[in-house]
């Protein structure tokens, strides 16, 4: 059968917590793609297919098997679940971070770090194999944005921060009406400190 996969309009999707309910009947295959960038650009013998971790599921002649986080081939999971065809179950999908877990039913099926991080944000994706008869079903798909998750205090530090108040020798320095912003860059290892005084820019 062929690949059809639906991506959803944003693609800045990066620590969420995604659940929906699905049911498939005998011989179906499906899954959800997360973080993963818009279009086709792997190549197999069912069609192109997108890239990211996919929590996928797929059916045997009575049972459907779910809880399995794949990029490239599986990754190790906890457990998985069995649910018979035709019969509505629920799946959580929990990205934060490096970590992605999978829960199906309230149980935990796996919980994957990826330090490579090669996905880190992106587009959700439902997949389906067009296989002669099968059909999939989906519902209640709802998703909750997360806060980040750092490494370090290095990395929670990276990027422009605009200080309120500064202190200097023990004294509060309030800015005042000639300064207007003090600006912190931090790249790597490094800090660029910037003030803007009266509309002018000083370094």
């Amino acid at each position: 059968g062929r690949t059809s996969h639906l991506f959803s309009e944003r693609g800045d999707l990066e620590n969420f917590h995604l659940r929906f309910e699905a049911k498939l009947n005998a011989h179906g295959k499906s899954g959800i793609h997360v973080r993963t960038p818009f279009g086709l650009p792997f190549v197999t013998d069912r069609g192109g297919l997108s890239g990211g971790f996919e929590a996928n599921f797929h059916a045997s002649a009575s049972t459907v098997t779910a809880g399995e986080l794949a990029l490239f081939g599986p990754k190790p999971s906890i457990t998985l679940v069995t649910i018979p065809t035709d019969t509505w179950f629920s799946e959580e999908i929990i990205a934060q971070g490096e970590r992605i877990i999978l829960k199906v039913n309230g149980v935990t099926t796996t919980d994957f770090r990826d330090p490579d991080r090669k996905f880190i944000k992106g587009h959700i994706a439902v997949r389906f194999i067009d296989e002669p008869g099968a059909v999939v079903h989906f519902r209640k798909i709802e998703i909750k944005e997360l806060p980040p998750i750092f490494k370090d205090d290095k990395e929670r530090l990276q990027g422009q921060w605009v200080a309120v108040d500064l202190e200097e020798g023990g004294r509060n320095q309030k800015a005042g009406l000639n300064v207007v912003h003090w600006f912190f860059t931090f790249t790597g290892d490094r800090c660029h400190f910037m003030t803007r005084v009266g509309g002018k820019v000083s370094l």
